[in-house]
């Protein structure tokens, strides 16, 4: 009731309208609205056109709530940003933005200016937000919050079903009019919520093409390698110009030894963690905190392996606390794991903060040095987003000979991707590992933020892979093209 009183007092002295405040008014709800809507357009994620979260801050800035009113605004546009953000870099737990955080003094420096632009910008709008709410016209700015709200409960409620406009944690295209808050908790902690309680699905079945099934192929066919290196190559992309990646790779072809097999197929998400589920364990995630799954991965490849007699072990370069991979590793059948923090490193790299891929080639050789049968698998790290040059040691791609502009995001990401395939052409070439049959393939397609840039260059949804294994003396190296 004092509320009540309080709204009608305040409309009641406010002052006449004008231009002027009428355009305060509007200026409160499109600022915010614009800027967030521009940043998920240049990272090619769908956000509603308009966000009716900054109604309520704006209901309490008239009530002159101002100090209270600051504070949600700032809280609704950081949820904003983490709805977008979270559809990029799929993290699951505020948690993990943290752990992120920790590596801000050796991130790259564009995402130090992020970091920095970001923080600039929310306060630059919490201050806005008291200039424009202060000299806005109240009864105008009550009647459009209101009527943003009851639009949104009508579209909710009776227009269209949550399943309909968001699948997960990807917002469709169609979506004028919503609360991103409630997409933020509703499609990114619901799931969590579940399975703490010990409801919900944690996978689907994946039914698709990968890589893997290869190797299950040659299991039952009883032609398996003794000794096998699966990589999962970060953000290897299928180029629309198939000499490009015949250039990437084509240090690998050059071995004598090898017959390459290469090829593509189509996957759809740009999580990393489903391109690994994707190749040892043929599900498909249908959330991303792993912490507690104690059920459903005894299929898993390296499980299998582990009954046919493989020793197994993975190596990944980032911390272990991401994705839960110190927790789910141990439960697909490794039987052991190496990762940034297991160790002290001798230097870092920058794309992904983590162990330098390189560093993992003796490692790499010193897991094959043994007669007996292994499995080892290899989430490459340094081609992360945004393909950071400090990881670039040897430039032997040429961007401009395929008129890729040097230094935009596309260029970046070959380099070292040609750099990555160099080194393990160098590997595959030592005396030890002579043997060793190796599968590579994509987790996803590369992150672009700029999506014409993207689409100049990369078949999106494709991803390639390779297998390179010992030529047999009766047969001839076998190269299939990238666009199968």
């Amino acid at each position: 009731m004092r509320i009540l009183q309080e709204v009608g007092m305040k409309v009641l002295v406010d002052e006449s309208v004008s231009l002027r405040n009428v355009t305060f008014s509007a200026l409160y709800f499109l600022i915010p609205n614009i800027i967030a809507w521009a940043v998920s357009d240049y990272v090619s994620v769908q956000r509603p056109y308009v966000n009716i979260d900054y109604a309520y801050p704006a209901i309490l800035l008239v009530l002159g709530y101002c100090k209270t009113s600051v504070i949600l605004f700032f809280s609704v546009f950081l949820i904003d940003l983490f709805a977008i953000i979270g559809q990029v870099f799929v993290f699951f737990r505020i948690s993990d933005i943290f752990i992120w955080m920790s590596f801000l003094p050796s991130a790259p420096f564009v995402y130090k200016v992020i970091v920095f632009l970001g923080s600039l910008l929310v306060l630059i709008l919490a201050f806005l937000s008291i200039f424009f709410g202060k000299r806005s016209h109240k009864l105008f700015v009550l009647v459009v919050a209101n009527c943003l709200i009851f639009m949104n409960l009508y579209a909710v409620l009776l227009v269209a079903s949550p399943e309909k406009r968001i699948m997960h944690w990807r917002m469709d295209s169609d979506i004028y009019l919503y609360s991103q808050a409630d997409f933020f908790i509703r499609y990114r902690f619901t799931r969590f919520f579940d399975m703490v309680r010990g409801d919900g699905q944690i996978f689907d079945e994946y039914t698709d093409d990968a890589l893997s099934d290869r190797v299950y192929q040659a299991i039952d066919e009883g032609v398996l390698s003794d000794k096998i290196l699966f990589i999962v190559a970060e953000s290897w992309g299928a180029t629309k110009n198939p000499f490009i990646n015949k250039d990437v790779i084509s240090s690998i072809e050059q071995l004598q030894s090898r017959s390459v097999e290469m090829g593509s197929f189509r996957f759809a998400s740009s999580a990393t963690v489903a391109g690994e589920f994707r190749e040892l364990c043929g599900l498909k995630p249908l959330h991303y905190n792993f912490k507690k799954i104690e059920e459903g991965l005894d299929d898993c490849l390296p499980s299998k392996l582990n009954q046919l007699g493989y020793r197994t072990k993975s190596l990944h370069g980032a911390v272990s606390s991401m994705y839960d991979r110190r927790h789910w590793y141990p439960r697909v059948g490794f039987d052991a794991s190496l990762f940034f923090n297991s160790q002290v490193w001798s230097r870092r790299c920058y794309s992904w903060p983590g162990v330098c891929d390189r560093d993992f080639l003796p490692i790499v050789e010193d897991f094959f040095r043994s007669d007996n049968k292994g499995f080892l698998y290899w989430l490459t790290l340094n081609s992360h987003s945004i393909y950071d040059l400090r990881d670039l040691h040897v430039d032997t791609f040429d961007c401009v000979l395929y008129g890729i502009p040097s230094g935009i995001e596309t260029c970046r990401n070959l380099k070292l991707h040609k750099q990555f395939f160099d080194n393990l052409s160098e590997l595959l070439d030592r005396e030890d590992m002579h043997e060793v049959e190796v599968y590579v393939v994509s987790d996803h397609h590369p992150i672009i933020f700029d999506r014409e840039e993207f689409d100049n260059y990369f078949e999106r949804d494709v991803i390639p892979w390779i297998r390179i294994s010992k030529k047999d003396s009766s047969t001839v190296g076998a190269y299939t093209s990238m666009l199968n």
